[in-house]
């Protein structure tokens, strides 16, 4: 590379001798006293450190201004700073060391010998062109080796190195007599009044102060040095970390299935292994890349707060550096970490920046047309938002959905939601409106009637077991609600206490069934029951939750379809919860309701066999009407 641009310039020089140009050339280089080698010799290694300074960035820009560095060479620094800065710092560092590599790999340096004269008579002869075609052959030569400095050749001023070198070979030939006498130097003066000025002045500083910028640069090589060993070591713990998780997982925002991802001693130990690693190396230094892989591995093995700590910290690396994007996920992922924490008004405080950095690809529905109050909660396929209608000025609740954790389409979820609309049952949360937040049609939700109750698992773990006039009731409201939903052909799939809402109104008990149609996939709920992460995460206790009371038929247990029975069983199991505080009664709880025909109707609900088992609510409301209720007082 050095011999080309030699060569172009050289050629550019001697092209006033005619035809004795060639023999001129070889007699200098034949030349004892190497006058003309030691001069280009001189411009080449001024010219590769003019750049070095440019590339140099903040650090060498604050010490030359220390030393009172003039106009005229900022003239000639601060063009290739400003082309650097543009391209961002990563780069600006990544062609810092690539020219520390050449510099101590020779490449820059020139050989003044016969043997390199030969080299340098070659390039003579084969000169491009121009300085567009000699910038295209320099970026080519490198662009294996050193993709940065290739792309800086290619892309910034082509003729910013021939005259760089143009102008220090004609003042290292000006100092020496006899080429002096020999040259005329027509074609090295091809500069601009102020890019003279500019190169003057900086060849001033380099002799006045060589020492010294000698002794900075080789600072900055050590700094350069050791961020290669930094990015050495971010690139090892990242490539430890992506061994871990799937490629769903690497990027992106983080779902619900990565925090019960990994829970092995030996996860846990990589994730204390890796943040050792990350705490030797420089606060300053810490990528968004790294920061963000190991929040993402921190929250699969279920270190919640050290997760969202690591995308607080991504966050506030990305933007110091103006990254806009990487400071939206980041936000975001931080938000996900807080809702596994159950810490509701953070999480949606960091969610609605998120949102506002982001707003394409992060906003969970449309923000201007809803006001979000607060989360409600959050379970395995969606968090609930209470939020107030701009518009209509009512009070609404929105969940946003995890498409990748349901078992059924999207598509066919609002279809059932359009069907729920026109069901006007008190016993049924009304469905307004469903849509997506983005154009592609990856963010899901739904826009239901606010019901200001509490769950029915809420009221029972505050307040102990439902009394039998007080079950009675409960299993009536919720019969008819389903059978009214079974009657337009919508099966609710995951019947459970955190599904029932309760509350009193005007001394009778009001409930209100939520989530029809939105359940997990059998074999979801029992793999993660099985594999022990059930009540780890927000999706396990959410799953953990579902298979107590999901029928046979939908864990895979039986080779049985999903149908009305299969509400009939997870509605039974929920009357043994409100009577029992369990799911799954022993025969002495039996026993004590004493004979009563409510223990006759949850058994002919949870028969495991479905062809056995009651068959629909019909039959279940005309058990249930037989029974006397006996005036039950329920009291919430």
């Amino acid at each position: 590379m050095l011999y080309k641009l030699c060569g172009f310039v050289v050629n550019n020089a001697l092209n006033v001798l005619g035809d004795k140009a060639v023999d001129q050339l070889q007699a200098w280089i034949q030349d004892p006293k190497q006058e003309f080698a030691q001069a280009l010799d001189q411009a080449n290694a001024r010219t590769w450190r003019v750049l070095e300074l440019a590339v140099a960035g903040n650090s060498m820009g604050q010490w030359l201004r220390q030393r009172l560095i003039t106009g005229a060479e900022r003239g000639v620094l601060a063009p290739v700073q400003i082309w650097m800065h543009e391209q961002g710092e990563e780069f600006r560092l990544a062609c810092a060391a690539e020219l520390c590599t050449m510099r101590s790999q020779q490449r820059l340096t020139l050989d003044i010998s016969p043997a390199g004269g030969r080299h340098l008579i070659a390039a003579y002869t084969q000169v491009p062109g121009s300085e567009a075609a000699l910038a295209n052959a320099l970026s080519t030569e490198i662009q294996a080796e050193f993709p940065n400095l290739s792309r800086f050749v290619a892309e910034y001023d082509n003729q910013w190195l021939p005259q760089t070198f143009r102008y220090f070979l004609k003042h290292a030939v000006a100092t020496r007599p006899l080429l002096r006498d020999m040259l005329q130097f027509k074609a090295l003066e091809r500069l601009q009044d102020t890019q003279v000025q500019g190169f003057s002045a900086l060849e001033q500083m380099l002799t006045e102060q060589g020492a010294a910028i000698e002794t900075e640069l080789q600072h900055f090589g050590s700094s350069i040095a050791e961020l290669q060993r930094i990015n050495a070591e971010s690139l090892a713990i990242l490539q430890a970390i992506y061994t871990k998780l799937s490629n769903s997982h690497r990027q992106g925002p983080i779902s619900p299935r990565l925090s019960s991802m990994l829970r092995s001693s030996s996860d846990v130990e990589l994730l204390q292994i890796l943040e050792q690693r990350l705490q030797a190396l420089p606060a300053g230094q810490l990528s968004v890349e790294v920061l963000d892989a190991i929040g993402r591995l921190a929250v699969a093995v279920g270190k919640f707060a050290a997760g969202q700590q690591y995308f607080q910290q991504a966050a506030t690396v990305a933007q110091a550096g103006g990254q806009l994007a990487a400071e939206a996920q980041a936000q975001y992922n931080q938000y996900r970490a807080l809702l596994e924490q159950q810490q509701w008004d953070v999480a949606l405080a960091i969610l609605l920046q998120a949102a506002k950095l982001d707003p394409q690809n992060l906003r969970p529905f449309p923000l201007d047309k809803f006001q979000t109050k607060r989360i409600l909660g959050a379970g395995g396929f969606g968090v609930a938002f209470e939020c107030y209608h701009t518009w209509l000025k009512y009070p609404v609740v929105i969940k946003t959905l995890y498409r990748e954790e349901l078992e059924r389409d999207i598509a066919e979820i609002f279809r059932e939601g359009a069907i729920l609309r026109n069901i006007h049952h008190p016993g049924i949360i009304g469905i307004t409106d469903c849509d997506y937040a983005d154009v592609a049609q990856t963010r899901p939700y739904l826009v239901m009637e606010y019901f200001p109750g509490e769950s029915l698992e809420s009221y029972l773990a505050q307040h102990g077991a439902l009394s039998i006039p007080q079950t009675l009731v409960l299993a009536k409201l919720m019969a008819e609600a389903l059978h009214t939903a079974h009657q337009q052909g919508i099966w609710h799939r995951d019947v459970k206490p955190d599904n029932v809402l309760i509350r009193m109104q005007d001394s009778q008990l009001q409930i209100k069934l939520i989530d029809f149609g939105l359940a997990v996939s059998g074999q979801r709920v029992v793999k993660t029951v099985l594999s022990g992460l059930a009540n780890q995460s927000i999706l396990g206790t959410s799953l953990g939750g579902t298979f107590q009371y999901s029928a046979p038929e939908q864990l895979g247990n039986l080779k049985a379809a999903v149908g009305p029975w299969s509400d009939v069983y997870a509605f039974g199991k929920t009357l043994s919860k409100a009577l029992f505080l369990t799911s799954a009664p022993s025969f002495d709880d039996y026993i004590g309701l004493g004979g009563h025909a409510l223990a006759k109707l949850i058994g002919g609900c949870i028969v495991e066999d479905p062809k056995k088992r009651l068959q629909d609510f019909a039959v279940v409301l005309e058990q249930l009407n037989r029974v006397t209720l006996d005036n039950p007082v329920f009291k919430i």
